[in-house]
């Protein structure tokens, strides 16, 4: 029964009843309200069939060659399908690296403005609200507008000195089909310190970093929440910070970092320290978010004892062309 004849029938009398009446007509609003979601997800599910990647990556770079490589065969060796790659204006040899992978179709390179240059007012191009509204914002908006809403089931915006870190599965679709339902997956991030010049037994690679440090100051304009979402579900978002907005009053869910959260490996462009920092000795898994945030405090670095991204790191020495059995 639809509204229209609900209408005509207490016109006429059929229905008395007022407080029934109104129980009718707010019972189809319903009824066609659920119709209409059921009519959506049915039109979602369709989407994500067509999708020809599960998960893609969107990050901006600036002179990152050296860190692309083990950046892109990490993502792909846990399960990331394709990436969004923004160019802020490199002058570094980035192509090297990254055209093998364009060829093959992994990469979508785009070249992006990295900021706008105000030579009227100095103090305006400076602003620290600027870079993050002419360039960051604008480059996120058009890859989930644009570029990955037909193509792509899962989006996630990253840093190149970040890389995403499940506890137990092989591949991270396993981890992401858990939460199907839902629009979206919030990250936490845990901070490695990745500057030390001296280090035993030496580094190779980037995510062999051990120290756990404080996170950076937080600048609400440049933040970003870390979210794995589904574009086509995207309505718009809010800033500061950088947060997705969902259609039909959908929420993300936030999951612990035990399951899966990112790394971020900060300072990897500086290469001393004046006066190294001192390494607390404790077993960080057990540990709260709390206690490790006073032992950042006082100025120490944590050795990481989790050690869950070390055993994707035979497999990448040798996507890297590294063999892990020469053992240097």
């Amino acid at each position: 029964m639809n509204l229209k004849l609900l209408k005509i029938l207490m016109t006429i009398g059929l229905l008395t009843n007022q407080s029934q009446s109104e129980q009718m007509v707010r019972g189809q609003k319903h009824v066609e309200l659920e119709n209409q979601n059921i009519i959506t997800n049915i039109r979602d599910q369709k989407n994500q069939n067509k999708k020809k990647h599960f998960l893609s990556v969107c990050a901006l770079f600036n002179n990152e060659a050296q860190f692309l490589k083990e950046w892109i065969e990490y993502h792909l060796l846990i399960g990331v399908n394709h990436f969004y790659l923004y160019n802020l204006e490199s002058t570094d040899p980035y192509i090297k690296i990254l055209s093998e992978y364009i060829s093959q179709g992994i990469i979508t390179l785009i070249h992006w403005h990295n900021c706008i240059k105000n030579e009227i007012d100095p103090d305006f191009a400076n602003h620290e609200y600027l870079w993050p509204l002419s360039a960051e914002i604008t480059a996120y908006e058009n890859a989930m507008q644009f570029k990955a809403i037909q193509d792509t089931e899962w989006l996630v915006m990253l840093d190149v000195n970040e890389f995403l870190v499940f506890q137990n599965e092989l591949k991270i679709r396993e981890v992401l089909e858990k939460y199907s339902e839902f629009p979206g997956i919030v990250l936490s991030c845990d901070y490695f310190d990745a500057s030390a010049k001296k280090v035993f037994p030496q580094r190779k690679l980037l995510i062999e970093t051990l120290e756990l440090t404080k996170a950076p100051k937080y600048n609400p304009y440049h933040a970003v929440v870390k979210m794995i979402f589904k574009p086509h579900q995207c309505n718009g978002f809010i800033w500061p910070p950088y947060k997705m907005q969902f259609m039909r009053k959908q929420h993300a869910i936030a999951i612990g970092k035990r399951e899966m959260r990112i790394n971020h490996y900060v300072n990897r462009k500086e290469n001393l320290f004046s006066i190294p920092a001192n390494i607390a000795y404790v077993d960080n898994r057990l540990l709260s978010d709390d206690e490790m945030e006073k032992f950042f405090n006082l100025g120490y670095r944590v050795e990481d004892q989790d050690h869950v991204i070390y055993r994707f790191i035979p497999e990448l020495l040798v996507r890297m062309s590294y063999d892990p059995l020469w053992g240097w």
